[in-house]
């Protein structure tokens, strides 16, 4: 089954460009973009995934989630965060009003794709700079992942062998494996199982 995705974005040449990626994408389905939150939910919308911009005409990513969350015909809705800015306060805030991942909007649309994946199957994508920042806050957690090793995670985490992720990532055996050892060197762990559930624990993943 196809993973239905609506997005909420006002800047309509992205927000299409977006639409037009997943559209062709096989394994994907859009349905829906919407420049405004009151067209948002006057519009029936049956979506799995929803990409959230940050900032609307009409109002702030923590209402539409606020909106969403107290609706229960969206219950299984997976909500990214997807937003110009890595602001630390906003990510917490939107985390707490129920956000499921917090992406930027310069990421590769390869690995949009990937994560919307990610956050469907019950992954918590975040950029390596704001996962650290919310680490800082707990008490024995921290790791220092490069954006590349969190992309390695990721991929792992929804199933992706390692063939796959050179192959999408445009990488060698090598250089996978190589990330993969620095993985397990950084979360403190033995085995891609281990790497996963610590990812996971720490909101990596």
């Amino acid at each position: 089954m196809s993973i239905r995705v609506a997005m909420l974005e006002d800047n309509l040449a992205m927000g299409q460009d977006i639409s037009d990626l997943i559209r062709k994408e096989s394994g994907f389905e859009m349905c829906g973009l919407f420049t405004t939150a009151s067209e948002f939910f006057q519009t029936p919308a049956e979506a799995d995934v929803v990409l959230l911009d940050f900032e609307l005409p009409d109002a702030s990513a923590l209402e539409v989630l606020r909106r969403l969350k107290s609706n229960h015909a969206w219950d299984n809705a997976r909500v990214l965060i997807f937003t110009a800015f890595e602001d630390e306060a906003r990510l917490i805030a939107a985390m707490q009003a129920g956000a499921n991942g917090f992406l930027l909007k310069d990421i590769d649309p390869k690995l949009l794709l990937i994560e919307i994946q990610s956050v469907h199957l019950g992954g918590a994508p975040i950029t390596p700079r704001m996962a650290r920042a919310l680490l800082g806050k707990v008490p024995g957690l921290a790791t220092n992942l490069t954006a590349q090793e969190h992309r390695v995670l990721s991929m792992l985490g929804i199933g992706l062998t390692y063939a796959d992720v050179a192959q999408k990532l445009a990488i060698s055996m090598s250089t996978v494996k190589t990330h993969i050892e620095n993985i397990y060197r950084k979360l403190e762990v033995r085995s891609k199982s281990g790497a996963l559930e610590k990812g996971r624990q720490i909101g990596l993943l």
